[in-house]
């Protein structure tokens, strides 16, 4: 299913441009090589003071379960291989939650 752009996340759910709201079981946010995340999850409390996500990778904020990023910090093994182990440990978590 094609959806509107995401406006805003919030603890109630995720806001649509179209202004409908969805809550989805699981959210990964893969947004390229800026985060631009400060509109989207801004108010959630979730990011440092340069916008990126405090969580990455395997981690999740206990208060906003099925919230997760990834590719969001550099790393020496490079962006694909480090997608592919930050995949593995989100879908790990994942299937440890029974989603």
């Amino acid at each position: 299913m094609v959806l509107p752009q995401v406006r805003e996340f919030t603890r109630d759910g995720v806001f649509l441009d179209n202004g409908n709201r969805i809550a989805p079981e699981i959210v990964i946010a893969a947004t390229g090589y800026r985060t631009g995340l400060q509109r989207m999850v801004g108010k959630l409390g979730i990011l440092d003071g340069k916008g990126v996500p405090l969580f990455n990778g395997g981690e999740a904020d206990p208060k906003l379960p099925g919230l997760w990023f990834t590719g969001m910090r550099p790393s020496i093994r490079g962006c694909f291989a480090n997608a592919r182990i930050q995949a593995n440990a989100i879908t790990q978590q994942i299937v440890r939650q029974g989603r």
